[in-house]
């Protein structure tokens, strides 16, 4: 009989899922090997005023998505106290099978969305499958800019509920994303900044051209020039003495230490900011809790007065 029911649920899961993606307005564009990729509408596009456009479809080859997205570094912490007590070390976003197997369905997606859509993605962990973590998000191209925001990783496992609920859709992990040298992210102003919902706070943009032009000029050796013959080979009387090494400018260095300095001085002060936050959050979350627990507390009965004689 629980045979008989189990399979008469599955044609109503499946209309049932069916229905919701028609609502959403997503559809999936690639489903295979623990990777989805589809398109979405936008809804940073309604929230931003006036309302803005993405620049799809956008023309993306596969190497542009790999140098973009693999310079991107995620940090974050398995549970919900964890990041107050250690410091989170970034990872890659996407490994390198991960960006291989994902590239060409996110470039063929961005050149089929509209302009008031979006493209997100899911990646099971393969080593993981049963896991119900993932890495999951959104991106799109508006302007000279990729935005990237994620909403889960399978690096970090949620924290635990102690009761069999599904995700808090708050529970971000504490993730936070980063470049990787020599690449930056870009500096948007706030007119061109996407209204993130709530619940999007893990996101981040790069400048498609200066990100993909910094990656790919990197040296090369001329195929025209000659190969020089190995000093080894030579007679040993020949050989030029060394002359004493130079020392680098004392200026470049300087200005090289305070440009890391002044870097790590940020990224600590975004880091306490956050904690701040957090803290505050809790805070105010413990405080109501304790404020209910009184509110639930049984009234003690008054003490009848005893007569006066």
């Amino acid at each position: 009989m629980n045979r008989l029911l189990r399979i008469m649920a599955w044609p109503v899961l499946i209309v049932g899922l069916t229905a919701c993606t028609a609502m959403t307005g997503e559809r999936v564009v690639y489903d295979r090997q623990g990777i989805q990729v589809a398109i979405q509408p936008d809804p940073t596009i309604s929230r931003s005023s006036p309302p803005a456009r993405n620049s799809h479809p956008a023309t993306v080859t596969m190497n542009e998505l790999r140098l973009l997205l693999g310079s991107l570094q995620i940090s974050g912490w398995s549970g919900t106290l964890m990041g107050l007590v250690q410091n989170p070390q970034p990872i890659p976003l996407l490994n390198r099978d991960e960006l291989n197997r994902i590239a060409e369905p996110l470039a063929t997606a961005l050149q089929q969305a509209g302009p008031i859509e979006r493209v997100s993605f899911l990646l099971e962990d393969t080593a993981r499958p049963y896991s119900p973590d993932r890495t999951a998000g959104m991106l799109f191209i508006r302007g000279p800019y990729l935005h990237v925001v994620v909403t889960d990783h399978s690096g970090f496992t949620q924290a635990d509920t102690a009761g069999g609920e599904e995700k808090d859709p708050r529970d971000t992990k504490g993730m936070k994303l980063w470049v990787a040298r020599p690449a930056q992210a870009a500096s948007v102003s706030a007119s061109e900044e996407p209204r993130w919902a709530p619940f999007e706070t893990v996101h981040i943009s790069l400048n498609v051209s200066e990100v993909s032009g910094l990656l790919t000029a990197r040296p090369t050796a001329r195929a025209d020039r000659p190969p020089l013959p190995p000093q080894a080979a030579l007679p040993v009387q020949l050989l030029p003495q060394a002359g004493p090494a130079i020392p680098p400018s004392t200026a470049d260095t300087q200005q090289l230490q305070l440009r890391e300095l002044s870097r790590s001085n940020l990224d600590l002060r975004d880091r306490l900011d956050e904690q701040a936050t957090q803290m505050k959050d809790l805070k105010a979350e413990l405080l109501r809790l304790q404020q209910e627990l009184e509110k639930a507390k049984p009234k003690g009965r008054t003490p009848r007065k005893s007569p006066v004689p």
